[in-house]
């Protein structure tokens, strides 16, 4: 296969830019030797029924780091989300214990997966079409088909795509930035989701691009939650995050197969003055913080 090259350049210029569809990892699972995915080569994608193949198009390498949620209470101060931030908290998840897997090695072995996947959480997905959850997601990346966009008119993907090759591990990484506004503007229910902000957001790229000028030029987050319920926001980010942390541990294989390995985490989008200073921020475990690190929270 036609290995994708990689431009030095390009890269110096959109570091962290997130197209990395075969992400090398050793050590942290283990699978049987004979297994397909062990091969040197990335999945492929196909789409009804048609392989695509890498071409010649280039890669941009991401950065990704692991963080042990070793935060202070002041790194996680946010505008709008004002509870008080616990460290260390452990959702209310069914008593499930990783089994030890059958095929563990103590010699390191290559595993395919992606560590940069968005779904509807995310504010700039609006503008692409994206409406698939991070349920969709994992079942993507463990093999099953989804619908992408273009959409019809009940705002339903009509394009089919699946994997030939499931991965190996995934992790879903939302931006971190607008939890609680993306929740607001595309749920019905919601309180601000007939705010004026929100109903462009609905409308696609200029409503995405009202939002990301917020952080790009440093501008105080647009309130859009009722008076009657100030703290609309803040609730909504803190239920995104819990479902994002809520669907990594419902697709993470815990018996002793260990045929698949989930990640729960999200990108910092640091995007002042238009720059793209993006980063993956990657758990080892389901101890994380009671909000993730955002811009506005931690500028730097």
């Amino acid at each position: 296969m036609q290995m994708r090259k990689l431009n030095i350049s390009r890269m110096l210029r959109w570091v962290g830019v997130p197209l990395w569809c075969a992400v090398f990892i050793v050590g942290f699972c283990a699978c049987d030797d004979d297994s397909p995915r062990q091969d040197a080569t990335a999945p492929d994608l196909a789409e009804d029924g048609e392989l695509l193949t890498d071409g010649d198009d280039e890669l941009d390498v991401p950065d990704a780091e692991l963080s042990d949620a070793e935060l202070s209470d002041t790194d996680i101060e946010d505008v709008e989300l004002s509870d008080e931030v616990e460290l260390d908290t452990l959702p209310d998840w069914p008593d499930l214990e990783q089994e030890a897997c059958v095929e563990r090695s103590a010699l390191r072995q290559v595993f395919f997966g992606d560590l940069h996947l968005h779904t509807a959480f995310s504010f700039d997905a609006w503008a692409y079409g994206l409406r698939l959850s991070p349920d969709d997601a994992y079942r993507f990346a463990k093999g099953e088909r989804v619908n992408i966009a273009p959409l019809d008119e009940n705002g339903e993907g009509t394009r089919s795509v699946q994997l030939r090759r499931p991965l190996d591990f995934a992790m879903v990484s939302d931006h971190s930035e607008f939890f609680g506004e993306t929740a607001q503007c595309t749920e019905p229910e919601a309180a601000a989701y007939g705010h004026p902000n929100c109903q462009m957001l609905r409308e696609g790229s200029s409503g995405v691009t009202l939002f990301g000028l917020q952080f790009s030029l440093n501008s105080p987050r647009m309130p859009i939650c009722p008076s009657s319920q100030r703290d609309c926001v803040s609730q909504s980010a803190a239920k995104v995050w819990q479902e994002i942390q809520d669907a990594a541990h419902r697709h993470q294989d815990f018996s002793s197969a260990c045929s698949f390995t989930t990640f729960v985490g999200f990108e910092y989008t640091n995007t002042k003055q238009i720059s793209n200073q993006h980063r993956n921020v990657i758990f080892r475990n389901e101890r994380v913080p009671a909000r993730p690190i955002s811009y506005y929270g931690a500028r730097s």
